[in-house]
């Protein structure tokens, strides 16, 4: 299916989506009376994360008869990520599609997401995450926090990008201001390189860097397209040194309110929807890389030499990052083996 395709298709849903009159939970009964599902997303309607879950909103009232509504709120409508994570929790929010990193805050190992150079190997990661390691990460999240993840994608590989320059060396990270996600495993991460870490939101990162507040962030090719941060910070260096996960979590009493056969439906959705994501995002890695050049970014690749001296910076933070929490030291070792 070509872009413009699911551009139109999903413009289709999500008028639907943002256009329906029901806005409270009610008890699944007359198809008048349906269960809904706000989902709070933090990109632009045509961003592969957000036509995952509208592929997810297609299935699930496909699927439900009509007994669940899902309405798709993209660009952070619901709010910042950090306050859709608090309004999830709450269950004002029954889910969210956002990066896995953002659970940190109420389940400390899973800033192990934050680390760099984790993840090198896309296909491996992913057949662990849909093996036994997803279902033991899936168990301890629903357990610690009431929050259940239905499935999980990815935004991409991380790249540096900035308004003074590009990034050739470690040294060049030395000084910089760059925006990074508020995961504490993260920021350290960054410090480690030399980096002066800002945790603005993503929301305001654009402001943020016409301000000169500061000089640039760490994101995928894609949702810098989608942002159109290139108009402010014209330089990107290919680090790939995290890869990205977005994460479509519910509100777990929400999903327990729910009968068997419509929990059945949602957890099917969920995890169809992940995958679609994760295609969605690797075809538009490729893509939003040729549009930016033709937008005047300056794409640079970074030698080799260079990115193993920025991983030889992490040690102490991978050694930092086993203590955080009684699973997170299992976890990286099991990641680490994929290698």
């Amino acid at each position: 299916m070509t872009r413009k395709l699911l551009n139109r298709k999903s413009a289709a849903l999500l008028l639907g989506s943002l256009t329906s009159t029901t806005l409270g939970i009610t008890r699944a009964g007359a198809q008048t009376n349906p269960y809904v599902i706000r989902v709070g997303m933090g990109e632009s309607g045509t961003a592969p994360s957000v036509l995952a879950a509208l592929e997810f909103k297609r299935a699930v009232e496909a699927n439900s008869k009509g007994r669940i509504q899902v309405q798709v709120y993209p660009a952070n409508q619901l709010g910042t990520a950090i306050s859709t994570m608090q309004q999830l929790k709450s269950g004002s929010v029954q889910m969210t599609g956002i990066a896995a990193d953002y659970m940190a805050q109420f389940f400390p190992d899973m800033g192990i997401f934050g680390l760099l150079f984790l993840f090198p190997n896309r296909d491996r990661v992913y057949r662990a995450l849909d093996g036994r390691l997803g279902d033991d990460i899936k168990t301890q999240i629903v357990a610690r926090t009431g929050i259940r993840m239905l499935g999980i994608g990815d935004f991409g590989y991380k790249n540096v990008f900035s308004r003074k320059g590009a990034v050739q060396t470690v040294a060049d990270l030395r000084g910089l201001k760059l925006r990074v996600i508020p995961n504490p495993i993260a920021i350290e991460s960054f410090k480690a390189l030399g980096v002066l870490p800002s945790t603005v939101d993503y929301s305001e990162v654009y402001t943020a860097i016409q301000q000169g507040v500061i000089d640039g962030g760490e994101i995928p090719f894609s949702t810098f397209l989608n942002g159109k941060l290139y108009e402010v910070a014209p330089y990107m260096s290919n680090t790939r040194h995290a890869l990205s996960f977005m994460t479509f979590y519910m509100n777990d009493a929400f999903y327990r309110s729910l009968a068997p056969d419509l929990q059945k439906i949602v957890t099917d959705a969920g995890t169809k929807a992940a995958i679609f994501d994760r295609k969605a995002s690797l075809d538009a890695e490729t893509s939003a890389r040729a549009d930016l050049l033709t937008k005047g970014t300056k794409i640079n690749e970074v030698a080799p030499a260079e990115i193993a001296k920025m991983r030889a910076t992490q040690q102490p933070v991978y050694d930092h990052a086993k203590t955080i929490g009684p699973d997170a030291a299992r976890w990286i070792q099991q990641f680490l083996d994929l290698k």
